[in-house]
């Protein structure tokens, strides 16, 4: 645990609540969102906040602190609250985004952060290439820019053709949105053998109970655990909050509202998937 001590003036600001008379639409009705041991953890008074759950923030806190990887790899950046973390516990974070202002905008405070603009599928594939070449010890993907599910689907199978030297731990953001879930459903984990977990609920997601996104399904962090041996026995796909997510999804204002993007012969194929069936 860090000994950094954050000053008694800052906890109370450092607590933050969002309740559903929030002034930001997009947060009202969010509940707690930070408080101060997060801020200790990542020794600093001047959190960069970022969409993540006081639950998600401890996970990828508690995954990166231990890990302390040496590589590691961010996919969607935005404004850097999440990067604020790999920064913090890696030697070396690759981010990648398609906003081509990020690298400015975050101008001064990653010093040991490369920034890749570009989409994901076009610059993952030479950056996996890189780093594999180079015998990198990559340990670390955070997978949390196209929502889709080809978006999440293509960074997935783009980051299994990574063959680790050292443990690989792969979080993918909001797993329990059912675009995301189904990408990470039929990704090929099975195609590399060095894939011994997935879980998609390492840190379960929720129902929106307020704000832009009410009645939407959001959040989970969903986990894949890559070992620098082959796996002997079987690996299927677990997640511990499944049942809970197929509840919710047939709900008939859950369920329109989630798959009004998909259309024509994919829709039914994509329901079938979605409630297991």
């Amino acid at each position: 645990m860090s000994a950094y001590a954050p000053p008694d003036q800052y906890l109370e600001r450092w607590l933050i609540t969002h309740y559903y008379d929030s002034s930001d639409p997009d947060r009202a009705g969010n509940g707690l969102e930070s408080f101060p041991l997060i801020n200790r953890a990542l020794c600093t008074e001047d959190l960069v906040d970022w969409w993540m759950s006081p639950s998600e923030r401890v996970g990828l806190i508690f995954v990166l602190e231990h890990l302390r990887p040496k590589v590691a790899i961010e996919i969607g950046t935005k404004n850097g609250g999440s990067l604020q973390v790999l920064s913090h516990f890696c030697n070396r974070v690759y981010s990648i985004d398609i906003d081509p202002d990020v690298p400015q905008r975050l101008q001064g405070k990653f010093a040991n952060v490369e920034y890749l603009i570009g989409p994901s599928d076009q610059m993952l594939p030479s950056l996996i290439d890189r780093l594999q070449n180079e015998g990198a010890e990559l340990s670390f993907a955070l997978v949390d820019g196209d929502h889709s599910r080809d978006g999440v689907l293509k960074d997935i199978n783009n980051l299994l053709r990574f063959r680790p030297s050292v443990p690989f731990y792969i979080i993918m953001h909001d797993s329990f949105n059912p675009q995301c879930r189904l990408g990470l459903k039929q990704a090929d984990w099975l195609a590399n053998p060095h894939v011994h977990a997935v879980e998609l609920d390492f840190v379960a997601g929720v129902v929106k109970a307020g704000g832009s996104f009410r009645h939407e399904l959001w959040g989970g962090l969903a986990l894949g655990i890559l070992l620098p041996h082959e796996r002997q026995g079987r690996l299927e796909i677990t997640g511990a909050a499944e049942s809970t997510q197929k509840i919710a999804m047939v709900q008939p204002q859950l369920f329109v509202k989630h798959l009004k993007a998909i259309s024509g012969r994919a829709a039914g194929k994509a329901k079938r998937m979605l409630l297991g069936r």
